[in-house]
Order: C-alpha cells, then sequence, then structure tokens
C-alpha cells in the first residue's frame, strides 16, 4: 500500500470509518508506521472531527449564512475530514433501533501528543482502539434501564463524551453491572482518558465471568498502551489468550507487535 493508492481509495477515511478489513487496517498501519505524511493526515482528522464535537451545539443554533469561514475548509486535508464525516456529526438522523450489532459512526484512536518521530508513531499504532460494538437489545443482559439506554443512544451516534456523563449517571445505580462498567471504560478511552478506562477495565474484569469479560481485558490492554505501559499490557494480553475465547486472535496478533 502507498500513498496514491490511499490517496485514490480515500482509505484514511475508510480507516477512521472502521470499514477496512483486518488485512486492509493492517497494511494501511505498516504504511504509515513509515510515511509521516499519512500520519499527520490521520491526526488532523481525528482533531477535526473531535473539534466538530466539540462545537457541534453552536453550530447548529448558527444561521447558514454565518457559517464557518472559508478557509478552515480550504485545505485537501479538511475536504477529506468533511468526506469521511459526511456531515453526518452536525446532522444526525436518529439512532436505529434493531437487534443486530451496530458499529459506532466512526472510529478514532486515542492520541496521547502528536507524533515526533517513527517510535511515537509505532505507540500511537499499538494504542489505537476501535468503539466496542453495542446491540441495542441487550441480549447480552446488561444496562437495560436508563440512563444508560439514553447514553448509549448517544454512543451510537459517535458522541462519547455525551455517552460517557450518561454512564456515570447508570454507574451510581448499577455500580456492579457489567455493561455499565464495560461501555464506562470504552468511553473513558475514546475520550483521552486512558488512566480512567483503565481503572473502569479492571473494574469490569474484577465482577468475574461477564459477558464482557475478555473485551474488558483488551480494553485494558490498549489503555496501558495508551500510557505506555508496555508490560501491564503484555501481561493483559497474556491472561487474554488464557482465556481461549473469541479474542484470542486478536490478542496474539497485538501481542506479536508489542513484542517487536
Amino acid at each position: 500500500m502507498n500513498c496514491d493508492q490511499i490517496r485514490e481509495q480515500e482509505i484514511a477515511g475508510q480507516y477512521l470509518l472502521g470499514q477496512l478489513s483486518e488485512a486492509e487496517q493492517e497494511a494501511f498501519e505498516l504504511h504509515y508506521l513509515d510515511c509521516g505524511r499519512c500520519a499527520a493526515e490521520i491526526e488532523s482528522l481525528q482533531w477535526m472531527r473531535r473539534d466538530l464535537l466539540r462545537r457541534q451545539a453552536a453550530i447548529r443554533a448558527e444561521p447558514l449564512r454565518a457559517k464557518r469561514p472559508v478557509w478552515w475548509w480550504a485545505t485537501p486535508v479538511a475536504a477529506t475530514a468533511l468526506a469521511v464525516l459526511g456531515l453526518a456529526l452536525l446532522f444526525r438522523p436518529a439512532p436505529r433501533r434493531e437487534l443486530a450489532r451496530q458499529e459506532p459512526a466512526v472510529a478514532p484512536a486515542p492520541l496521547q501528543k502528536p507524533a515526533s518521530g517513527p517510535r511515537e508513531e509505532r505507540w500511537i499504532v499499538l494504542a489505537s482502539f476501535r468503539p466496542p460494538a453495542y446491540q441495542e437489545a441487550l441480549l447480552r443482559g446488561a444496562g437495560g434501564q436508563e440512563p444508560f439506554r439514553s447514553a448509549m443512544r448517544h454512543y451510537q451516534a459517535g458522541d462519547y463524551p455525551a455517552a460517557l456523563a450518561g454512564l456515570m449517571q447508570a454507574r451510581q445505580r448499577e455500580p456492579r453491572d457489567a455493561g455499565v462498567r464495560f461501555y464506562l471504560a470504552a468511553c473513558r478511552l475514546l475520550t483521552q482518558d486512558a488512566a480512567g478506562a483503565e481503572d473502569e477495565a479492571g473494574a469490569t474484569i474484577g465482577l468475574g465471568e461477564t459477558p464482557y469479560l475478555e473485551e474488558a481485558y483488551w480494553v485494558r490492554a490498549k489503555a496501558r498502551l495508551a500510557r505506555r505501559h508496555s508490560e501491564e499490557a503484555r501481561q493483559d494480553l497474556l491472561a487474554l489468550i488464557a482465556l481461549k475465547g473469541d479474542w484470542e486472535s486478536k490478542a496474539r496478533g497485538l501481542l506479536s507487535r508489542l513484542e517487536e
């Protein structure tokens, strides 16, 4: 995979939307490990998404004639960001209610600071994190009451700060609800709070055999990688592999990349 192919096929946008296959995702990540240009573009797209989320209330309230200055959208990266987002962050449809698992609209990676070289870029790739899928029908039996359901509507729309606030209320009501604690861990990681994500994922793991046990180890490993705690992340991945469940293959893959 090269820069021309990435631009022609809009690979960066598909990567952020979680639309690449596992093989395509790995090929893209291996490319931008050694390509500062593509890594910088990913960071720019993520920054713009966060900025849109932060300012969405003000943007919605503005008259159409008084929108953003033209220069903000003038760069190619900004144009790509608009194409990726499809203005969904500004004009979101109501979340669909269906039984199938749904992927949130975007899949950002937690960034601790701008990349400063190949070593930093490798940490960013290792800590990259996709929002766990959420099943509206709650067939796994967690968090069936408000404010959990309200929070998860924000989660499905990709508004993780709003989801985080609702999940914190849900935790006060149901502190031992594995679903609440797990998605709270995910939202903390998606809002750049890696230490909080580590604590919440640990609380989920501490609840024992729940449907979220494997994913909680994965989230905690990613949170520890975001904090550059490689040995602790390695222990989580080994524990996840030992469970011999659905996440064993992904854990082995990440562990192999970490040990490189």
